[in-house]
C-alpha cells in the first residue's frame, strides 16, 4: 500500500511541476516578448543618449530574464525526458554579437570595459572575449 501512495504522491508532484512550469513560462514569456518588441522600437526612435542608455539596460535585463525562463523550461523537459532538439542553422556571428549586447550594459554599469574582438574574417570561429577590469 505504501508503494501506491508513494507513486500517487510522486505523480502529483510531477503533474504540479509540469503545470507550474508551463504556466510560469507562458505567463512570463508573453509579456516579456511584448516588452522586448517595444524596447526594440524605442531604441530605434529615441535619440537622447541618456534615455537610450537606460533603455539598453532594460533591454539587456529583459533578455536575461527571457533566457532564464526558457532555460527553466528546457531543464524541466530534460528532467522529464521530453526535451526535443530544435535543430536549425546557427548564425554564429549574429548570436555572439547578440550575446555581447546582453552582457555589455551590465559590464558598463560596473565600470568594466567590454569588447568582442573577432580574429580574421567575421565568419571565422576564432573569437576572443576581452574584459578589462
Amino acid at each position: 500500500m505504501t508503494e501506491v501512495v508513494n507513486f500517487r504522491e510522486t505523480e502529483s508532484v510531477h503533474a504540479f511541476f509540469e503545470l507550474l512550469t508551463a504556466t510560469v513560462s507562458h505567463e512570463m514569456l508573453t509579456p516579456l516578448n511584448s516588452v522586448l518588441s517595444l524596447l526594440a522600437l524605442l531604441l530605434d526612435k529615441v535619440k537622447d543618449q541618456n534615455v537610450n542608455w537606460m533603455l539598453r539596460i532594460v533591454n539587456s535585463s529583459a533578455y536575461q530574464l527571457r533566457y532564464l525562463v526558457t532555460d527553466m523550461v528546457d531543464l524541466f523537459q530534460i528532467k522529464n525526458k521530453q526535451f526535443k532538439l530544435n535543430e536549425h542553422p546557427v548564425l554564429f556571428v549574429s548570436d555572439i554579437k547578440a550575446f555581447g549586447n546582453v552582457i555589455k550594459e551590465p559590464c558598463l554599469l560596473k565600470l568594466l570595459d567590454f569588447e568582442l574582438i573577432f580574429s580574421g574574417d567575421l565568419q571565422d570561429d576564432h573569437l576572443f572575449l576581452v574584459l578589462d577590469i
